[in-house]
């Protein structure tokens, strides 16, 4: 402070940057509590802020409903979704990867052969993993179900855009992540869990393309 009881700028210039960096700390602190409990709604409102942040499509956090209004049930043994296909359910993804197996495109050409030519029904594809770190990109659920949805996508089109075997516009693809899991992660079934969680549903919707 001067003689005449002035305050001198370069004095308290400090109080500034040493008042943003409480804040931000503060805001650090805040985010710390709000998750330092498992909630689900709070890690679904984190990851789609996330999910919005790299363009990834939002998909359902909770189980859709297999009867849903928009969904054709597809009668399939030992499928109560009302999926046509769940690729991954007889042959899992490999812990942490999207590409396709031998075993899973032999069942994707079944259903194109079988239900899919012809038709102009919507298909809505989604992507999902299991809830284990292992399964996904650097920590990444959201990621992963995307690269897996988009992956049994670019194989319904086929290698030719121009000619596809399924047109880019029939087909949708959502990010489920690990937000949608088939087998809950109890004790007994822990494992089996971590195997068919990691899968892509196809559903084909009552909606058909213009």
């Amino acid at each position: 402070m001067s003689e005449d009881g002035s305050v001198d700028e370069s004095e308290v210039r400090w109080l500034i940057s040493y008042a943003d960096f409480m804040m931000q700390l503060l805001c650090l602190f805040i985010l710390l509590f709000s998750i330092s409990k498992f909630e689900v709604t709070k890690l679904q409102a984190i990851g789609d802020g996330y999910k919005k942040y790299k363009n990834i499509p939002i998909g359902p956090s909770s189980r859709p409903p297999a009867d849903g209004t928009d969904i054709k049930k597809i009668p399939t043994p030992g499928n109560t979704r009302g999926a046509m296909l769940i690729v991954g359910q007889t042959v899992p993804y490999l812990e942490g990867g999207a590409e396709l197996l031998p075993e899973q495109m032999k069942e994707l050409d079944g259903l194109v052969q079988g239900t899919l030519i012809g038709t102009k029904n919507i298909l809505e594809v989604r992507g999902h993993t299991s809830a284990f770190p292992e399964d996904s990109i650097n920590g990444d659920h959201y990621y992963l179900s995307y690269l897996r949805a988009l992956k049994v996508k670019e194989y319904l089109v086929g290698p030719d855009p121009n000619n596809p075997i399924i047109p880019s516009k029939q087909i949708r693809i959502t990010a489920c992540g690990k937000y949608d899991p088939l087998e809950q992660y109890d004790r007994d079934t822990q494992e089996k869990a971590r195997k068919v969680n990691r899968r892509v549903e196809i559903f084909q919707l009552s909606e058909t393309v213009r």
